[in-house]
């Protein structure tokens, strides 16, 4: 897995010309003081390409065959909060409905479409979502420290309200 930070290819707005990597058709919202990383699988050029967005500077988030690609919850600190957006090339549960933009809320705001995991004490959580945008699959992973403030988690509201279809070129 190849780990760019959010160099290359940026959106042009957000807080103080921030922006999102390409190829997701993210929002231009990057928080103050959040790291961006984009990757890709470059070993077949077909897998999981994303952003991982995320209160601490971490590494490019795991890739596990199958799995959506998700935040390493073993290097997130206990404070930190990480969300991994990126193409889904693996299958979603039978369950779990395909949602729309506007997408609903993570934990602790929503959790209403989000496959939420189950944790031992003084783990982080975590929740899943897929979704379409035009003829696109992804899969949103949400990773948050057991000890992550409510402000840091609340953060990750407009990042995941700002993700929508790009308008339609005249």
């Amino acid at each position: 897995m190849r780990d760019r930070r959010a160099r290359g290819r940026l959106r042009p707005g957000g807080p103080r010309g921030t922006g999102l990597p390409e190829p997701c058709p993210l929002g231009d919202l990057v928080p103050p003081g959040w790291h961006a990383v984009r990757f890709s699988d470059s070993r077949s050029g077909a897998g999981p390409a994303g952003v991982q967005l995320s209160s601490v500077r971490l590494p490019a988030p795991a890739l596990l065959p199958g799995s959506p690609v998700e935040v390493n919850g073993e290097v997130l600190p206990p404070r930190g909060v990480g969300l991994v957006i990126a193409t889904a090339t693996g299958r979603r549960p039978a369950h779990v409905k395909v949602a729309a933009p506007p997408l609903p809320l993570p934990w602790p705001d929503g959790s209403h479409g989000w496959l939420l995991g189950s944790s031992p004490a003084r783990s982080p959580v975590f929740e899943w979502l897929w979704f379409r945008i035009g003829g696109t699959m992804y899969a949103a992973a949400v990773t948050i420290g057991w000890k992550a403030s409510r402000a840091t988690q609340e953060a990750l509201g407009p990042i995941v309200r700002s993700i929508k279809p790009e308008p339609a070129s005249p």
